[in-house]
């Protein structure tokens, strides 16, 4: 909804926009003020059958506060119908829910649906596997055009995916090194990927475009930390080094010592860290404007936080620490986004390395405003 909502507020005026927000996304809507619909919202849709296979599911469920219990039983129920429906029986159905739990609901059939009552021109969505997934596939059974926010610099589990079906005509991505990576995964015409670059990063552009150019003293060094632990559930059979993360912290702090740099720490949200230990550091605090740290930035250092996006956004230099556990997931420096370090000997080297790039080399993602960019796509299809 971060990417969908600047989109609405952008374009509201030019066309007639109508968002389905599923599960939590709604309250994030409501507090922009924001209209949407939920899929209880469309009555029609609601049969006896739906009901009692939303109540079924939903039966002992530890209900979610953020989500009406109406909604939650009539994506269950909805969702449910279109598995029985491509499974061919209920028991199998039953069989392949049982297994795989909601990562086995594509309600095509439902989102066909509510594209036909809403008499829709378009969809547009971002690349979550399952309803936006069934979303184009219905879209484009309909013969209707579709536009795909790639919403990060990965592929796997969604844009590729989504062009192995051909079920998207346009492909909004942040850099040329995804447009690169999703061409060489799937073939595909060059001409139905845009580099749009992410609503998310807008409002971050514009303040970096409007602060006033002053030129620090010191180069000012980055770290976006989080922890990196040795096993991840999401990455089964895959360890890394459970101190990589406090190496790196002493590192940055020698070199702290013996750079003319200041290094910043900044921790993840999640993350409770006591940086006491370190003597040459400074700390940036959560309440503190992570843009604003952003803008004086000059290199950025992490594993996988997006921050380390937000700085190439504006043109920052970016050191990936790579065989953490989240090289599982992917890697910036494969991307060919960051200078990689596999040890943190090797810091010193690479922050000089983007620090150079920085100042002389310096270019950022895309060009322009992300929402502008979209708006262009939209256009091209239904102008």
């Amino acid at each position: 909804m971060k990417i969908i909502a600047p989109l609405y507020q952008a374009l509201n005026t030019k066309y007639d926009i109508t968002i389905l927000a599923l599960t939590t996304a709604g309250n994030y809507l409501e507090s922009l003020d924001i209209p949407f619909k939920r899929f209880s919202d469309f009555s029609e849709l609601l049969t006896e059958d739906v009901i009692n296979f939303g109540e079924r599911l939903i039966n002992g469920m530890e209900a979610n506060p953020l989500v009406p219990r109406q909604e939650t039983l009539a994506y269950h129920g909805l969702s449910f119908k279109d598995l029985v429906l491509s499974e061919g029986s209920e028991n199998l159905a039953v069989e392949k829910f049982s297994e795989k739990g909601r990562s086995a609901f594509l309600p095509v059939n439902t989102l066909m649906q509510i594209i036909q009552t809403l008499r829709s021109d378009l969809v547009l969505a971002t690349n979550s596997p399952r309803a936006e997934k069934a979303a184009f596939l219905a879209a484009k059974a309909s013969g209707l055009p579709t536009v795909c926010v790639n919403d990060n610099v990965w592929i796997n589990g969604g844009a590729k995916q989504l062009a192995e079906l051909g079920c998207v005509d346009t492909f909004c991505v942040l850099s040329q090194e995804v447009k690169n990576e999703l061409l060489s995964e799937v073939e595909m015409p060059a001409s139905n990927i845009v580099i749009t670059g992410t609503p998310v990063f807008d409002q971050l552009i514009i303040a970096f475009k409007s602060r006033k150019l002053h030129k620090n003293k010191k180069s000012v060094i980055l770290l976006a930390d989080c922890d990196l632990p040795s096993t991840h559930p999401l990455y089964p059979g895959v360890t890394a080094d459970p101190s990589l993360g406090e190496k790196v912290r002493l590192e940055l702090d020698r070199l702290a010592g013996k750079n003319d740099w200041h290094v910043i720490f900044r921790p993840h949200p999640n993350q409770d860290y006591d940086y006491r230990q370190y003597k040459n550091i400074l700390i940036s605090q959560k309440n503190e404007s992570l843009h604003e740290v952003l803008i004086k930035s000059d290199v950025i250092i992490t594993a996988i936080s997006t921050v380390g996006v937000e700085g190439k956004v504006i043109g920052k230099g970016l050191v990936s620490i790579e065989g953490s556990i989240y090289r599982a997931a992917g890697s910036y420096a494969s991307l060919g986004l960051a200078t990689g370090i596999n040890d943190p000997k090797e810091l010193e080297e690479a922050i000089n390395k983007e620090l150079k790039y920085c100042c002389q080399d310096s270019k950022t993602l895309y060009e322009g405003i992300s929402t502008s960019n979209i708006e262009r796509c939209i256009d091209a299809l239904l102008i």
